[in-house]
């Protein structure tokens, strides 16, 4: 039995990104977890699609960040009247 994870909203963002571009990796029953098995682990990817996942899942991040940095201000904006 596997244990249970919960994930952050951005790393369900970046699973959604990672499938679009990747979706003979998302598809296989585990997922993107390791196998330990070289031809499993380690797919032949198309350099654009790799180059377009990673600027994505960089914006997603980016944010994401940004998100939660206007919300902590407005914690402390409240907080300080």
């Amino acid at each position: 039995m596997q244990p249970i994870t919960t994930k952050t909203p951005a790393e369900a963002e970046v699973e959604k990104i990672l499938a679009r571009y990747f979706p003979d990796v998302a598809s296989r029953p585990t997922g993107f977890e390791p196998q330990n098995t070289d031809h499993l682990d380690f797919p032949e990817v198309f350099v654009g699609n790799l180059r377009d996942a990673v600027a994505q899942a960089f914006a997603a991040g980016r944010d994401f960040e940004g998100r939660r940095r206007d919300k902590r201000a407005e914690r402390d904006e409240k907080a300080a009247r």
